[in-house]
């Protein structure tokens, strides 16, 4: 319905998440796939049916409500300058800091529930990716390529804006959390998956 090459979408999702998500990550893959029928919700700003799809995800893996965040920067009818703007200032937010800031911060004043705490005191889920990971630079360029050429989508694309506000949303995300490894890349990639129909 979102593709109007569904067989190359089908192809690229096979080759690139099949395995993770199918095989590894089960849980957050059927989560990612709930989320995917939140697309036109949030392409249309209806919140109830939104926040429905949001919570029929979470029942699967509690990562997903995340995507609340994520109706709040669709709110925004962005510029495209502003949309470099914003990919621009999350690089500022990664070299200063400011996510370990506010982390240690939350950790203080004890408000950060015990399962994120988990994550974000193993050392297997904190090892920092960087910003030189295949995937966070993969994630930037297509970005930057869809902001690019968003009045064109816009026009081609069913549902574009919301897509591309999904996939922008998991691009500032993996890079501002990029000190914090799988906890950056699990929760990025609830929407990241929405590629596999913006490539085509």
């Amino acid at each position: 319905k979102y593709s109007p090459y569904v067989f190359l979408s089908i192809l690229i999702y096979i080759s690139h998440s099949f395995l993770l998500k199918e095989l590894i990550q089960v849980r957050a893959g059927i989560a990612s796939s709930i989320l995917l029928f939140g697309v036109v919700y949030l392409h249309n700003k209806e919140f109830k049916k939104y926040a429905v799809v949001i919570m029929v995800a979470s029942l699967f893996h509690k990562g997903a409500i995340i995507a609340f965040f994520l109706y709040l920067f669709n709110m925004f009818d962005f510029k495209k300058n502003t949309l470099y703007l914003l990919l621009f200032l999350s690089i500022i937010v990664y070299f200063i800091g400011m996510f370990d800031i506010v982390i240690s911060l939350l950790q203080s004043i004890n408000v950060i529930p015990k399962q994120a705490e988990l994550y974000l005191s193993w050392d297997k889920y904190i090892e920092p990716l960087g910003l030189s990971n295949p995937t966070t630079m993969k994630q930037i360029l297509l970005s930057l390529f869809f902001i690019y050429h968003k009045d064109f989508f816009v026009e081609k694309l069913l549902y574009f804006k919301g897509m591309l506000y999904m996939y922008l949303f998991s691009t500032i995300w993996l890079i501002i959390v990029a000190d914090f490894g799988i906890f950056a890349g699990r929760l990025a990639a609830y929407f990241s998956f929405v590629e596999v129909i913006l490539i085509p």
